[in-house]
């Protein structure tokens, strides 16, 4: 079974630290006010995990500890990680929300043939361990390719970020 203990670092490596680009539509809080992101925590994640809407000060001050429960209870748990049998897989997929979203499980779902409903129940996660592991990674790095190009080609904003995601990407590996 994966294990979301060796995908942390992973996260952590590509988010570092503070950054508050104007750009970066994660960047602001509920109330539209530019505050940031740090470890890859956006503000309104913050604000969802911890109920308070966030200043420029607690995003520079996100503790190792909130990232961990973060990527833990809203994103590893959302892919119920800890059911998905293959490691590479389960990290492709998380980092996906992590970066996407909704899409990091719509996308994979209609790969799967399930129901693209974006919540991952006992169907998704039967078609996911029943399906052919290397095969459906090759799938997802390749959906995820595309999903990067048409974002960028939709909002030419985004193509200062655009070299850094397909890196991110590339940079997983299928390990059986």
């Amino acid at each position: 079974m994966a294990d979301v203990k060796i995908l942390a670092p992973i996260i952590l490596s590509f988010e570092g630290g503070y950054q508050c680009f104007p750009e970066d539509r994660g960047n602001y809080n509920s109330n539209g006010v530019l505050v940031g992101t740090n470890m890859g925590i956006a503000a309104l994640t913050y604000e969802t995990a911890t109920g308070n809407v966030p200043t420029v000060d607690d995003m520079r001050n996100i503790s190792k500890e909130l990232f961990t429960e973060i990527l833990k209870k809203y994103f590893w748990d959302r892919w119920m990680g800890d059911q998905i049998n293959n490691q590479s897989v389960a990290e492709i997929l998380v980092d996906w929300v992590w970066a996407s979203g909704h899409w990091g499980i719509t996308i994979p779902q209609r790969i799967l043939g399930v129901t693209a409903d974006g919540v991952v129940g006992t169907k998704t996660i039967t078609a996911l361990n029943a399906t052919d592991q290397h095969n459906f990674f090759d799938q997802v790095k390749s959906a995820r390719f595309t999903f990067i190009n048409n974002l960028v080609t939709m909002d030419l904003s985004q193509q200062k970020f655009e070299k850094g995601w397909n890196e991110r990407v590339n940079s997983y590996t299928f390990q059986q």
